[in-house]
Protein backbone atom coordinates (compact mmCIF):
# COMPACT_ATOMS: atom_id res chain seq x y z
CA UNK A 1 0.00 0.00 0.00
CA UNK A 2 1.30 3.26 -0.97
CA UNK A 3 1.35 5.69 2.07
CA UNK A 4 -1.71 7.63 2.91
CA UNK A 5 -1.87 10.79 1.53
CA UNK A 6 -1.27 13.55 4.48
CA UNK A 7 -2.61 16.07 2.29
CA UNK A 8 -5.77 16.38 3.97
CA UNK A 9 -3.52 17.23 7.28
CA UNK A 10 -2.77 20.49 5.81
CA UNK A 11 -5.98 22.75 6.88
CA UNK A 12 -5.75 20.48 10.40
CA UNK A 13 -2.42 22.16 11.16
CA UNK A 14 -3.76 25.56 10.57
CA UNK A 15 -6.08 25.46 12.85
CA UNK A 16 -4.33 23.71 15.44
CA UNK A 17 -1.48 26.52 15.19
CA UNK A 18 -4.71 29.12 15.11
CA UNK A 19 -5.23 27.50 18.54
CA UNK A 20 -2.36 27.70 19.81
CA UNK A 21 -1.77 31.53 19.39
CA UNK A 22 -4.97 32.18 20.50
CA UNK A 23 -3.98 29.72 23.57
CA UNK A 24 -0.69 32.10 23.63
CA UNK A 25 -2.51 35.31 23.59
CA UNK A 26 -4.90 34.68 26.20
CA UNK A 27 -2.39 33.91 28.30
CA UNK A 28 -0.02 36.33 27.22
CA UNK A 29 -2.72 39.05 27.88
CA UNK A 30 -3.21 37.80 31.37
CA UNK A 31 0.23 37.26 32.47
CA UNK A 32 3.18 39.52 32.96
CA UNK A 33 6.55 38.39 31.47
CA UNK A 34 8.19 39.10 34.44
CA UNK A 35 8.41 35.92 37.25
CA UNK A 36 9.93 38.34 39.57
CA UNK A 37 6.51 39.90 40.40
CA UNK A 38 5.20 36.98 41.50
CA UNK A 39 1.12 37.00 41.68
CA UNK A 40 1.20 40.75 40.91
CA UNK A 41 2.65 39.85 37.67
CA UNK A 42 -0.47 38.55 36.29
CA UNK A 43 -2.41 40.71 33.78
CA UNK A 44 -4.78 43.67 35.34
CA UNK A 45 -7.83 45.19 32.58
CA UNK A 46 -8.08 48.75 33.25
CA UNK A 47 -6.15 50.91 35.16
CA UNK A 48 -6.68 49.62 39.11
CA UNK A 49 -8.25 46.75 38.45
CA UNK A 50 -7.22 43.67 40.89
CA UNK A 51 -4.37 41.18 39.62
CA UNK A 52 -5.55 37.51 38.15
CA UNK A 53 -3.85 35.02 37.49
CA UNK A 54 -4.23 33.84 34.24
CA UNK A 55 -6.22 30.19 33.89
CA UNK A 56 -3.96 27.80 32.15
CA UNK A 57 -4.58 26.93 28.44
CA UNK A 58 -5.57 22.85 27.56
CA UNK A 59 -5.41 21.78 24.14
CA UNK A 60 -6.58 18.31 23.02
CA UNK A 61 -7.84 16.11 20.58
CA UNK A 62 -9.50 12.89 20.24
CA UNK A 63 -9.72 9.66 17.42
CA UNK A 64 -11.78 6.73 17.90
CA UNK A 65 -10.56 4.94 14.78
CA UNK A 66 -13.88 3.40 14.83
CA UNK A 67 -11.70 0.91 11.57
CA UNK A 68 -9.35 -0.43 13.96
CA UNK A 69 -12.13 -2.81 15.51
CA UNK A 70 -11.85 -6.62 16.35
CA UNK A 71 -14.97 -7.91 18.00
CA UNK A 72 -14.62 -8.75 22.04
CA UNK A 73 -11.12 -7.30 22.27
CA UNK A 74 -10.34 -4.84 25.47
CA UNK A 75 -8.86 -2.23 23.36
CA UNK A 76 -11.80 -0.80 20.98
CA UNK A 77 -13.07 2.54 19.83
CA UNK A 78 -15.75 2.25 23.01
CA UNK A 79 -12.85 3.60 25.42
CA UNK A 80 -12.58 7.03 23.29
CA UNK A 81 -16.65 7.61 23.03
CA UNK A 82 -16.81 6.70 26.53
CA UNK A 83 -13.94 9.03 27.77
CA UNK A 84 -15.70 11.86 25.66
CA UNK A 85 -19.22 11.29 26.35
CA UNK A 86 -18.24 11.53 30.47
CA UNK A 87 -16.32 15.17 29.37
CA UNK A 88 -19.70 16.12 28.30
CA UNK A 89 -21.79 14.49 31.09
CA UNK A 90 -18.90 16.50 34.03
CA UNK A 91 -19.43 19.72 31.92
CA UNK A 92 -15.91 19.62 31.12
CA UNK A 93 -16.71 20.21 27.13
CA UNK A 94 -19.79 22.13 25.85
CA UNK A 95 -18.31 25.75 26.36
CA UNK A 96 -18.25 25.75 29.90
CA UNK A 97 -14.09 26.53 29.66
CA UNK A 98 -14.28 28.18 26.15
CA UNK A 99 -11.80 30.65 27.68
CA UNK A 100 -9.61 27.82 28.48
CA UNK A 101 -10.10 24.48 26.52
CA UNK A 102 -10.00 23.86 23.13
CA UNK A 103 -10.51 21.04 20.64
CA UNK A 104 -9.17 20.46 17.81
CA UNK A 105 -8.62 17.65 15.06
CA UNK A 106 -7.01 14.81 15.00
CA UNK A 107 -4.35 14.79 12.58
CA UNK A 108 -2.31 15.08 10.22
CA UNK A 109 -0.88 11.95 9.88
CA UNK A 110 2.97 11.44 10.68
CA UNK A 111 5.04 11.28 7.20
CA UNK A 112 6.30 7.41 6.56
CA UNK A 113 9.70 9.30 6.68
CA UNK A 114 9.25 9.83 10.32
CA UNK A 115 7.87 6.83 10.97
CA UNK A 116 10.54 5.27 9.64
CA UNK A 117 13.53 6.69 11.33
CA UNK A 118 11.71 4.79 14.89
CA UNK A 119 10.38 1.65 13.12
CA UNK A 120 11.80 -0.78 10.77
CA UNK A 121 9.12 -2.36 10.03
CA UNK A 122 6.37 0.60 8.83
CA UNK A 123 6.32 -0.89 5.24
CA UNK A 124 5.69 -3.81 6.11
CA UNK A 125 2.89 -3.02 8.37
CA UNK A 126 1.24 -1.01 5.53
CA UNK A 127 1.51 -3.95 2.96
CA UNK A 128 -0.34 -6.31 6.03
CA UNK A 129 -2.79 -3.66 6.80
CA UNK A 130 -3.62 -2.88 2.62
CA UNK A 131 -4.33 -7.14 2.29
CA UNK A 132 -6.64 -7.02 5.65
CA UNK A 133 -9.93 -8.35 4.14
CA UNK A 134 -12.46 -5.69 4.88
CA UNK A 135 -14.11 -6.99 8.39
CA UNK A 136 -11.38 -9.37 9.43
CA UNK A 137 -8.80 -8.33 11.33
CA UNK A 138 -5.31 -10.08 10.61
CA UNK A 139 -2.58 -10.53 14.03
CA UNK A 140 0.72 -9.12 13.45
CA UNK A 141 1.82 -9.90 16.92
CA UNK A 142 1.11 -11.75 20.24
CA UNK A 143 -0.11 -14.75 18.41
CA UNK A 144 -1.93 -16.88 20.89
CA UNK A 145 -2.02 -14.36 23.91
CA UNK A 146 -5.48 -15.10 26.24
CA UNK A 147 -5.60 -10.80 26.23
CA UNK A 148 -5.55 -10.51 22.88
CA UNK A 149 -3.68 -10.07 19.71
CA UNK A 150 -2.08 -7.13 18.49
CA UNK A 151 -3.76 -6.77 15.08
CA UNK A 152 -4.25 -4.74 11.99
CA UNK A 153 -7.94 -4.09 10.01
CA UNK A 154 -7.47 -2.53 6.68
CA UNK A 155 -7.74 1.28 8.05
CA UNK A 156 -5.58 0.42 10.92
CA UNK A 157 -2.68 1.84 9.12
CA UNK A 158 -4.02 5.05 8.66
CA UNK A 159 -5.83 5.33 12.49
CA UNK A 160 -1.81 4.46 13.54
CA UNK A 161 -0.03 7.38 11.24
CA UNK A 162 -3.24 9.79 12.59
CA UNK A 163 -2.25 9.06 16.26
CA UNK A 164 1.37 9.07 15.85
CA UNK A 165 0.52 12.49 14.00
CA UNK A 166 -1.94 14.02 16.28
CA UNK A 167 0.87 13.78 19.39
CA UNK A 168 2.96 15.64 17.09
CA UNK A 169 0.89 18.17 16.14
CA UNK A 170 0.07 18.56 19.56
CA UNK A 171 3.84 19.00 20.19
CA UNK A 172 4.07 21.80 17.56
CA UNK A 173 1.12 23.31 19.23
CA UNK A 174 2.30 23.29 22.69
CA UNK A 175 5.98 24.74 21.77
CA UNK A 176 4.66 27.33 19.86
CA UNK A 177 1.57 28.95 22.60
CA UNK A 178 4.83 28.51 24.99
CA UNK A 179 7.40 30.43 23.01
CA UNK A 180 4.58 33.21 22.69
CA UNK A 181 3.71 33.48 25.93
CA UNK A 182 7.54 33.49 26.96
CA UNK A 183 8.32 36.00 24.67
CA UNK A 184 5.86 38.39 26.10
CA UNK A 185 5.78 41.62 23.62
CA UNK A 186 8.29 40.90 21.71
CA UNK A 187 6.30 38.45 19.23
CA UNK A 188 3.87 40.66 17.62
CA UNK A 189 0.74 41.17 17.94
CA UNK A 190 -2.26 38.01 18.06
CA UNK A 191 -3.66 39.13 15.13
CA UNK A 192 -0.36 39.15 13.22
CA UNK A 193 0.50 35.68 14.65
CA UNK A 194 -3.19 34.45 13.97
CA UNK A 195 -2.60 36.04 9.97
CA UNK A 196 0.51 33.73 9.60
CA UNK A 197 -1.12 30.45 10.78
CA UNK A 198 -2.24 29.80 7.22
CA UNK A 199 1.42 29.52 6.15
CA UNK A 200 2.02 26.39 7.80
CA UNK A 201 3.31 24.09 5.24
CA UNK A 202 2.49 19.96 4.45
CA UNK A 203 5.35 17.64 5.01
CA UNK A 204 7.64 16.93 2.21
CA UNK A 205 10.76 14.58 1.83
CA UNK A 206 12.86 16.51 4.43
CA UNK A 207 10.37 16.95 7.00
CA UNK A 208 9.54 14.27 10.25
CA UNK A 209 6.01 15.17 9.34
CA UNK A 210 3.67 18.33 8.79
CA UNK A 211 4.92 21.76 10.17
CA UNK A 212 3.12 24.17 11.61
CA UNK A 213 2.92 27.87 10.53
CA UNK A 214 4.45 30.40 12.36
CA UNK A 215 6.97 28.43 14.66
CA UNK A 216 10.51 29.56 15.56
CA UNK A 217 14.09 28.60 15.00
CA UNK A 218 16.02 25.85 16.61
CA UNK A 219 18.10 27.73 18.55
CA UNK A 220 14.84 30.16 19.89
CA UNK A 221 13.39 26.83 20.88
CA UNK A 222 15.98 25.85 22.74
CA UNK A 223 16.25 28.73 24.11
CA UNK A 224 12.75 29.41 25.21
CA UNK A 225 13.14 25.87 27.11
CA UNK A 226 16.14 26.47 29.56
CA UNK A 227 15.13 27.94 32.31
CA UNK A 228 11.49 29.22 31.67
CA UNK A 229 9.15 30.04 34.51
CA UNK A 230 6.10 30.46 34.58
CA UNK A 231 4.07 32.08 37.79
CA UNK A 232 1.45 28.98 39.73
CA UNK A 233 -1.69 31.24 41.49
CA UNK A 234 -4.96 29.82 41.91
CA UNK A 235 -5.61 28.14 38.74
CA UNK A 236 -2.79 26.15 38.12
CA UNK A 237 0.36 27.29 36.25
CA UNK A 238 0.11 31.00 34.72
CA UNK A 239 1.23 31.26 30.72
CA UNK A 240 0.97 26.79 30.75
CA UNK A 241 -0.16 25.63 27.65
CA UNK A 242 -0.41 21.57 28.26
CA UNK A 243 -2.27 18.74 25.44
CA UNK A 244 -3.51 15.79 25.47
CA UNK A 245 -4.29 13.42 22.97
CA UNK A 246 -7.17 10.77 23.08
CA UNK A 247 -5.96 8.77 20.09
CA UNK A 248 -5.87 5.19 19.61
CA UNK A 249 -3.97 2.97 19.22
CA UNK A 250 -1.66 3.36 21.66
CA UNK A 251 1.84 3.28 21.43
CA UNK A 252 4.01 2.41 24.28
CA UNK A 253 4.68 -1.71 23.68
CA UNK A 254 5.63 -1.25 20.02
CA UNK A 255 9.74 -1.65 19.69
CA UNK A 256 12.00 -0.21 16.83
CA UNK A 257 11.31 -3.37 15.25
CA UNK A 258 7.96 -4.90 16.07
CA UNK A 259 4.16 -4.21 16.60
CA UNK A 260 3.16 -5.43 20.11
CA UNK A 261 0.93 -5.07 23.10
CA UNK A 262 -1.94 -3.62 20.92
CA UNK A 263 0.11 -1.01 20.04
CA UNK A 264 1.36 -0.37 15.89
CA UNK A 265 3.44 2.91 16.36
CA UNK A 266 4.97 3.85 19.44
CA UNK A 267 3.50 7.45 19.36
CA UNK A 268 5.61 9.20 22.44
CA UNK A 269 8.95 8.09 20.78
CA UNK A 270 7.09 9.94 17.68
CA UNK A 271 6.62 12.58 19.13
CA UNK A 272 10.11 12.80 20.90
CA UNK A 273 11.83 12.65 18.05
CA UNK A 274 10.05 15.32 16.24
CA UNK A 275 10.15 17.45 19.28
CA UNK A 276 14.24 17.09 19.07
CA UNK A 277 14.67 17.62 14.97
CA UNK A 278 11.82 20.25 14.11
CA UNK A 279 11.79 21.94 17.67
CA UNK A 280 15.52 21.41 18.63
CA UNK A 281 14.42 20.89 21.93
CA UNK A 282 17.07 18.50 22.85
CA UNK A 283 16.17 16.82 26.20
CA UNK A 284 12.76 15.31 27.00
CA UNK A 285 11.24 13.25 29.50
CA UNK A 286 8.97 10.55 29.11
CA UNK A 287 6.59 9.26 31.88
CA UNK A 288 4.94 6.48 31.72
CA UNK A 289 2.11 5.69 34.45
CA UNK A 290 0.38 2.57 32.68
CA UNK A 291 -0.31 -0.92 34.34
CA UNK A 292 2.00 -2.31 32.22
CA UNK A 293 6.01 -1.31 31.07
CA UNK A 294 6.28 0.54 28.55
CA UNK A 295 9.02 -2.29 26.83
CA UNK A 296 8.89 -0.36 23.47
CA UNK A 297 9.65 3.16 24.71
CA UNK A 298 12.63 1.74 26.82
CA UNK A 299 13.68 -0.28 23.87
CA UNK A 300 13.91 2.72 21.50
CA UNK A 301 15.51 5.26 23.94
CA UNK A 302 17.62 2.49 26.01
CA UNK A 303 20.96 4.11 24.34
CA UNK A 304 19.67 7.43 24.25
CA UNK A 305 20.90 10.31 27.52
CA UNK A 306 18.34 12.92 25.56
CA UNK A 307 15.58 10.90 26.66
CA UNK A 308 14.83 10.72 30.27
CA UNK A 309 12.20 6.99 30.16
CA UNK A 310 10.57 6.96 33.75
CA UNK A 311 8.44 4.05 34.22
CA UNK A 312 5.88 2.77 37.05
CA UNK A 313 4.66 -0.45 36.03
CA UNK A 314 3.30 -3.34 37.91
CA UNK A 315 5.76 -5.57 38.99
CA UNK A 316 4.56 -9.03 38.74
CA UNK A 317 2.37 -7.71 35.52
CA UNK A 318 2.20 -10.63 33.34
CA UNK A 319 2.55 -8.14 30.10
CA UNK A 320 5.08 -7.55 28.42
CA UNK A 321 7.02 -11.08 29.16
CA UNK A 322 9.97 -10.69 31.81
CA UNK A 323 12.57 -10.61 29.27
CA UNK A 324 11.44 -6.92 28.08
CA UNK A 325 12.96 -5.81 31.12
CA UNK A 326 11.62 -3.18 33.54
CA UNK A 327 13.29 -4.25 36.49
CA UNK A 328 15.06 -1.72 38.65
CA UNK A 329 18.51 -2.29 37.31
CA UNK A 330 17.36 -1.99 33.93
CA UNK A 331 19.06 1.61 33.95
CA UNK A 332 19.61 1.86 29.77
CA UNK A 333 22.90 1.10 28.44
CA UNK A 334 26.07 2.86 26.81
CA UNK A 335 25.50 6.41 26.34
CA UNK A 336 22.24 6.36 27.56
CA UNK A 337 22.93 3.99 31.01
CA UNK A 338 21.52 6.03 33.71
CA UNK A 339 18.25 7.94 31.52
CA UNK A 340 16.40 5.16 31.99
CA UNK A 341 14.07 5.18 35.56
CA UNK A 342 12.25 1.92 35.88
CA UNK A 343 10.04 1.79 39.34
CA UNK A 344 8.28 -1.55 39.57
CA UNK A 345 5.37 -0.59 41.79
CA UNK A 346 4.46 -3.98 44.37
CA UNK A 347 1.43 -5.16 43.99
CA UNK A 348 -1.61 -3.25 45.03
CA UNK A 349 0.04 -0.05 45.38
CA UNK A 350 -2.07 3.11 45.31
CA UNK A 351 -2.44 6.20 45.70
CA UNK A 352 -0.01 7.16 48.89
CA UNK A 353 2.42 4.95 47.22
CA UNK A 354 2.32 6.59 43.74
CA UNK A 355 2.74 10.08 45.36
CA UNK A 356 5.06 9.45 47.70
CA UNK A 357 6.91 7.69 44.42
CA UNK A 358 6.80 11.05 42.36
CA UNK A 359 7.49 13.26 45.16
CA UNK A 360 10.73 11.19 46.13
CA UNK A 361 11.91 10.02 42.58
CA UNK A 362 10.49 11.23 39.52
CA UNK A 363 10.37 15.03 40.57
CA UNK A 364 14.10 14.67 42.01
CA UNK A 365 15.37 13.10 38.64
CA UNK A 366 13.20 15.43 36.48
CA UNK A 367 15.05 18.19 38.52
CA UNK A 368 17.95 17.40 37.58
CA UNK A 369 17.47 16.33 34.00
CA UNK A 370 15.95 20.04 33.75
CA UNK A 371 14.01 18.77 30.31
CA UNK A 372 12.76 21.15 27.50
CA UNK A 373 9.20 19.13 27.30
CA UNK A 374 7.70 16.52 28.95
CA UNK A 375 5.21 13.93 27.38
CA UNK A 376 3.36 11.44 29.50
CA UNK A 377 2.25 7.90 28.01
CA UNK A 378 -0.71 8.31 30.05
CA UNK A 379 -2.52 4.72 30.61
CA UNK A 380 -5.43 4.13 33.05
CA UNK A 381 -5.10 0.78 33.98
CA UNK A 382 -3.38 0.83 37.23
CA UNK A 383 -7.29 2.02 38.13
CA UNK A 384 -8.31 0.18 41.48
CA UNK A 385 -11.51 -1.06 38.94
CA UNK A 386 -9.52 -1.46 35.65
CA UNK A 387 -9.94 -5.95 34.61
CA UNK A 388 -5.90 -6.09 35.34
CA UNK A 389 -6.13 -5.09 38.73
CA UNK A 390 -2.74 -5.04 39.47
CA UNK A 391 -2.81 -1.61 41.41
CA UNK A 392 -5.14 0.73 43.24
CA UNK A 393 -5.18 3.80 42.13
CA UNK A 394 -8.34 6.20 42.26
CA UNK A 395 -9.47 8.77 39.70
CA UNK A 396 -8.33 11.61 41.52
CA UNK A 397 -4.48 10.18 42.12
CA UNK A 398 -4.26 11.18 38.29
CA UNK A 399 -5.63 14.20 39.58
CA UNK A 400 -2.79 14.94 41.61
CA UNK A 401 -0.02 13.14 39.21
CA UNK A 402 -1.36 16.14 36.63
CA UNK A 403 -1.07 18.40 39.01
CA UNK A 404 2.28 17.26 40.32
CA UNK A 405 3.36 16.96 36.27
CA UNK A 406 2.18 20.88 35.32
CA UNK A 407 4.18 22.00 37.92
CA UNK A 408 7.03 20.80 37.24
CA UNK A 409 6.87 21.73 33.60
CA UNK A 410 6.05 25.06 34.59
CA UNK A 411 9.47 25.22 36.65
CA UNK A 412 11.59 23.16 34.02
CA UNK A 413 10.36 23.97 30.38
CA UNK A 414 7.67 26.75 29.70
CA UNK A 415 5.00 24.88 31.10
CA UNK A 416 5.45 22.54 27.81
CA UNK A 417 3.33 19.24 28.68
CA UNK A 418 1.35 16.78 26.51
CA UNK A 419 -0.56 13.38 27.84
CA UNK A 420 -0.68 10.75 25.35
CA UNK A 421 -3.48 8.00 25.70
CA UNK A 422 -2.25 4.01 26.64
CA UNK A 423 -4.03 1.58 28.21
CA UNK A 424 -7.28 1.47 30.35
CA UNK A 425 -10.21 -0.89 29.85
CA UNK A 426 -13.00 0.02 32.62
CA UNK A 427 -14.31 2.53 30.11
CA UNK A 428 -16.16 4.10 33.54
CA UNK A 429 -12.72 4.47 35.27
CA UNK A 430 -10.63 5.35 32.36
CA UNK A 431 -13.53 8.14 31.51
CA UNK A 432 -13.43 8.92 35.19
CA UNK A 433 -9.63 9.61 35.33
CA UNK A 434 -9.89 11.57 31.93
CA UNK A 435 -11.77 14.04 33.39
CA UNK A 436 -9.61 14.04 36.44
CA UNK A 437 -6.45 14.95 34.38
CA UNK A 438 -8.39 17.84 32.43
CA UNK A 439 -9.56 19.28 35.63
CA UNK A 440 -6.48 19.10 37.03
CA UNK A 441 -4.39 20.84 33.89
CA UNK A 442 -7.62 23.21 33.75
CA UNK A 443 -6.65 24.41 37.38
CA UNK A 444 -10.29 23.33 38.58
CA UNK A 445 -11.14 21.23 41.67
CA UNK A 446 -11.10 17.43 41.68
CA UNK A 447 -14.73 16.05 41.47
CA UNK A 448 -13.74 12.84 43.24
CA UNK A 449 -11.58 15.36 45.92
CA UNK A 450 -10.83 13.72 49.39
CA UNK A 451 -14.23 11.66 49.64
CA UNK A 452 -13.54 8.74 51.46
CA UNK A 453 -12.98 5.59 49.63
CA UNK A 454 -12.33 1.92 50.96
CA UNK A 455 -9.46 0.33 49.07
CA UNK A 456 -10.57 -2.96 47.88
CA UNK A 457 -7.08 -4.25 49.80
CA UNK A 458 -4.39 -2.22 51.98
CA UNK A 459 -1.37 -0.78 49.99
CA UNK A 460 1.83 -2.35 50.26
CA UNK A 461 3.45 0.74 51.87
CA UNK A 462 6.75 -0.60 53.99
CA UNK A 463 7.32 -2.54 50.41
CA UNK A 464 7.56 1.13 48.26
CA UNK A 465 9.17 2.88 50.95
CA UNK A 466 12.00 0.45 50.88
CA UNK A 467 11.74 0.39 46.82
CA UNK A 468 12.36 4.45 46.79
CA UNK A 469 15.73 3.82 48.73
CA UNK A 470 16.75 1.76 46.69
CA UNK A 471 15.89 3.88 43.35
CA UNK A 472 17.43 6.40 45.23
CA UNK A 473 20.34 4.67 45.70
CA UNK A 474 20.97 3.49 42.01
CA UNK A 475 20.13 6.72 40.46
CA UNK A 476 22.12 8.59 43.17
CA UNK A 477 19.03 10.80 43.88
Amino acid sequence: MAPPNASAGACDAALFHRTAVKAAAVTKSACSSNPSRGLAAAAAVGAGAPAVPAAPQLLFTASAAPGHFMPGHVEQPARVGVILQKLKNAGITGGAFAGQLHEVPAGPLASMEAVRQVHSYADQLARTAAAAPEGHPTAVADIGDPDGVTYVTSTSFEDALRAAGSACALVDAVVAASRRAEAGGTSGSAGAAAAGAGEGKQAGAGSPTTVLGGLSNAADDRQAGQGAGTIRGQHGACGSTAAVSLCRPPGHHATADTPLGYCLFNNVALAARHAQRVHGLEKVMILDFDLHHGNGTADIFADDPSVLFIDTHEASSIYPPPFAGGSVDDIGEGAGRGATINIPMPRFAGERCMLHVFDSVIGPAAERFRPNLILVSAGFDAHYRDPFQGLQLRSSTYYKLAQRLQALAARLCGGRLAFLLEGGYHTEAVGESVCEVFLALLGRPSVEGQAALQLPRPEPVAEVEALVEQLRRVHSL
